[in-house]
C-alpha cells in the first residue's frame, strides 16, 4: 500500500500529527513483518488444539453462524481493517479468525487458552475485538432470546456506543436478567482485562480512547 494512502487512512482516526507519524511507523513495521505478524493475529488452528468443537450447549446459537455474524459486525464497524489485513475477519473450524471472544460471565475465562471453543449461551455477556491492537475497538455483545445485542467500539470516543450505554442496558433494560449481576457489572467495567492484544511496543488503538465510568 502506498504511504499516501496509509496517511489518508490514519487522518480521520488520529488527528495529532505526532501520533499519526508514530502510528505510520508502527504500520510500516507491521507490514514489513509480513507473515510473521499475520501468524500472531491468528488464534491457534482448531487442528492444533482440538479435533473439532463440540456442539454449542445452547441450541439457539449455532457457534459458526454466530461467530460469522460477529465477524461481519467487526467488518462493518472497522472497514479500515481490510485495507491492512485483506483477509478480514472470519471463522475457521468453529473458531474466530482475526478476533477474540471472551465470555464475561465465565469467571475463569482469562485463564483459558485462546484456542478454546467459546460457548455462546443466552443471557451471557461477551467482549470481542480484533487481535491487532491498532484496530482493537472493543465490542460488547449480550445474547438474549436467540438474538444478538451488540454495543460497538465502546473503548473509542465518538465511534459507536459507550460503556455507559452497556451498563445502562444491563442494569435497566436487558430482558434477560444476568445471574449475579453486581459481579457481572464489575467484570463488564473491566472488560479490557478479558482480551488478547497483538501489538508492537507500546502500540495503542487508533482512536480517541474513552474514559471508562467508575
Amino acid at each position: 500500500m502506498e504511504l499516501s494512502k496509509i496517511s489518508r487512512l490514519l487522518g480521520p482516526l488520529v488527528k495529532s500529527a505526532k501520533w499519526r507519524l508514530a502510528c505510520l511507523t508502527s504500520l510500516l513495521l507491521l507490514i514489513g513483518c509480513g507473515s510473521l505478524f499475520a501468524q500472531d493475529l491468528r488464534l491457534p488452528d482448531a487442528s492444533e488444539s482440538v479435533e473439532s468443537c463440540p456442539a454449542n450447549p445452547d441450541r439457539r446459537y449455532k457457534r459458526a453462524d454466530t461467530l460469522l455474524a460477529m465477524a461481519k459486525v467487526l467488518e462493518d464497524s472497522i472497514p479500515e481493517y481490510k485495507t491492512i489485513f485483506s483477509a478480514g475477519f472470519g471463522v475457521e473450524n468453529d473458531q474466530p479468525r482475526g478476533f477474540f471472544v471472551f465470555d464475561l460471565m465465565e469467571p475463569f475465562s482469562k485463564e483459558k487458552p485462546p484456542g478454546n471453543c467459546v460457548n455462546l449461551i443466552d443471557g451471557h455477556v461477551y467482549h470481542f475485538a480484533p487481535l491487532a491492537t491498532m484496530f482493537s475497538f472493543s465490542h460488547i455483545m449480550v445474547l438474549e432470546n436467540g438474538q444478538m445485542r451488540v454495543f460497538r467500539s465502546v473503548n473509542c470516543r465518538n465511534r459507536g456506543d459507550s460503556l455507559r450505554d452497556v451498563l445502562n442496558y444491563l442494569e435497566n433494560c436487558a430482558e434477560v436478567k444476568v445471574v449475579g449481576q453486581p459481579t457481572i457489572i464489575d467484570r463488564v467495567k473491566r472488560y479490557r482485562e478479558y482480551g488478547i492484544y497483538s501489538k508492537i511496543d507500546d502500540e495503542v488503538p487508533l482512536c480517541e480512547l474513552e474514559v471508562a465510568p467508575v
